[in-house]
């Protein structure tokens, strides 16, 4: 009975101090995913992209390939890689939120507590861009928009990437009250900011993406009225036609309110289907005349 009980309790403390002695943190493949964004790429079809996810796991960030071939048979979507640069082990995690892509670097655009970092696909290490307490950001061919925040006040930001993913920050407009919490790119070819909440409200930039970016140097309040201050609205789309769309949450089920444009009267739809408001609304449109809207696990597929 004494070698039984003098087993056990050797086992357990053996137990115990290879417990401690593990260090190192799994590669876990899995969690939800809280940022993804996609890229076309030249070479196999107009339609073939990067895929790039954020998600809550230790490696966070991943990529893919989709391929879909000249015969336009088909689609092959390639093994998700590990990001190294963006890991736990590189002191990163499952915190990242915000994400970009710029094609002809490589590189992936991340924000981290506040700061932006960069980092090549191949890259083992993360380069801190900039720490100015940004909250979102957008790339648009070789040019990068930031926004960052300080209390009800937002700092909108633009800059270039060159060929090496290096950026240059090259103009900044703060405005004052709004604090919007997301950059938009419309479908419609122009750069929005969005503020979440009961009380959701957007900001507009003037031009549309052209050779020289957009500028961010002259705003326009955009209101939001006759949407229910009960729902959590935490998403925003612009189709093409200009067509504004918020998605949001009210006790636990998904709502969509669609407008002709911003300062009109929206429609309010009850999904009917359950959960919480994602942070976009996106689109596709393959046959004229009509166009699918995405928002989470609920879409329609008649604009």
């Amino acid at each position: 009975m004494k070698k039984i009980l003098f087993l056990a309790l050797f086992l357990a403390i053996t137990s115990i101090l290879v417990a401690q002695n593990i260090t190192t943190v799994e590669g876990v493949f899995g969690g939800k995913i809280n940022a993804i964004t996609g890229v076309q790429f030249g070479g196999v079809s107009s339609d073939s992209f990067k895929i790039i996810i954020a998600t809550e796991s230790a490696n966070s960030i991943f990529y893919a390939n989709a391929i879909i071939p000249a015969s336009g048979t088909g689609i092959r979507v390639d093994s998700f890689k590990v990001l190294t640069a963006a890991s736990s082990s590189s002191g990163f995690g499952s915190n990242i939120s915000k994400i970009a892509y710029e094609s002809n670097s490589q590189t992936v655009f991340f924000i981290s507590n506040g700061s932006l970092y960069s980092a090549s696909i191949s890259a083992t290490s993360a380069t801190n861009v900039s720490t100015a307490g940004y909250v979102d950001v957008i790339v648009k061919g070789n040019f990068i928009y930031l926004m960052s925040s300080a209390g009800n006040n937002n700092t909108f930001y633009k800059g270039t990437i060159n060929s090496s993913g290096a950026v240059t920050i090259t103009s900044s407009n703060t405005v004052i009250g709004g604090a919007y919490t997301s950059l938009v790119a419309g479908k419609n070819n122009k750069l929005y900011a969005f503020r979440e909440g009961n009380d959701p409200q957007a900001v507009s930039f003037a031009n549309n993406f052209n050779g020289a970016g957009i500028d961010i140097s002259t705003t326009t309040i955009d209101a939001m009225p006759s949407l229910s201050s009960t729902t959590s609205w935490g998403a925003m789309g612009v189709f093409g036609d200009g067509s504004v769309f918020v998605g949001g949450t009210f006790s636990s089920i998904k709502y969509v309110a669609k407008a002709a444009s911003f300062n009109t009267v929206y429609t309010t739809v009850n999904t009917g289907i359950a959960g919480v408001s994602g942070t976009n609304i996106n689109f596709s449109d393959p046959v004229a005349g009509n166009y699918f809207v995405y928002f989470g696990s609920a879409y329609s597929n008649a604009k």
